[in-house]
């Protein structure tokens, strides 16, 4: 009897100590967390090297990488009050005709771009945004506008009768409109420059800005003789577009691209900002390490 439970006992044990050993993992290097590793030591002699051949490059001009792209920018929301200008007859509401002269200081070659900018104009506010009837954006010419959307308001009727489209953005389309003569200096007529690209309207008064100040391109000159040599200008405005009841401004700017594209501050500042780090952290190491030196 007692053989039979010593067996008994022999063989629970046994099964027992098996299903342990199932669950141990492999007695291998990675289940095991035995490979090789490498980290680097961070001394005072392996950072100061890195930081300081970082920091002279970020730190250089980096605004001034598009130095290929040249601009002139000239303001001319104060034409009404400068310039003695006249009034377009048909305009309904009168359109002001101003000129403003501006001077182009070196050689603009093709493609040329010219933008208008707008300061001081929340293009991102929700209610401007959603100040518009997808509706009737989506609706065929046989559509009726009966009743537009309530987030048109104050923008959806004249009178009795409905806008198409209706809406703020609608109804702040961007409707100046540009020209630039080239005057000679003994008083030569001016040649008006024809740009033979118009862009898409969408491109001109599409896509909402994030930001109060934005410019957006309104045409582009690519003919290759069309290139703005250096010299006197006129810029003929047809003035439609107010600005003042809003405290904005309003900006002409023509510009060229060189070959990282056109004019961008944001990359300049982030490789400046990243060297006056890589400096500050430079000075500090080597100021730790020469205390750790001296007392040593």
């Amino acid at each position: 009897m007692s053989d039979g439970v010593r067996n008994r006992n022999n063989t629970g044990g046994s099964g027992s100590k098996s299903s342990i050993r199932s669950k141990k993992p492999d007695n291998s290097a990675f289940n095991q967390q035995r490979l090789l590793a490498w980290q680097p030591v961070l001394t005072a002699k392996s950072v100061l090297p890195f930081t300081f051949t970082t920091h002279p490059p970020t730190l250089a001009d980096i605004t001034d990488v598009s130095a290929d792209e040249k601009s002139c920018k000239t303001i001319y929301d104060e034409l009404i009050d400068t310039f003695s200008s006249g009034t377009a007859p048909n305009g309904n509401p009168p359109t002001c005709i101003c000129k403003q002269n501006f001077e182009i200081e070196e050689t603009m070659n093709t493609p040329i771009f010219a933008y208008y900018r707008l300061t001081n104009y929340y293009q991102n506010h929700r209610r401007y945004v959603k100040s518009r009837d997808d509706t009737q954006l989506l609706a065929e010419k046989s559509y009726i506008c009966t009743e537009a959307d309530g987030d048109c308001s104050p923008y959806d009727k004249i009178g009795e009768r409905p806008i198409a489209p209706c809406g703020a953005i609608a109804n702040s389309l961007f409707n100046d409109t540009f020209f630039i003569r080239r005057c000679g200096d003994a008083g030569v007529q001016c040649t008006a420059l024809q740009p033979d690209n118009i862009i898409d309207p969408t491109d001109a008064n599409g896509f909402n800005a994030a930001f109060p100040t934005f410019r957006k391109l309104y045409r582009k000159i690519q003919d290759n003789g069309a290139d703005l040599q250096p010299g006197n200008y006129e810029l003929l405005t047809y003035y439609n577009y107010p600005v003042h009841r809003f405290g904005g401004g309003k900006f002409f700017v023509l510009a060229t691209t060189s070959w990282i594209g056109g004019k961008n501050l944001f990359l300049g500042w982030t490789y400046a900002i990243v060297g006056g780090i890589c400096l500050i952290v430079m000075l500090f190491l080597l100021c730790i390490s020469r205390r750790n030196h001296n007392r040593d």
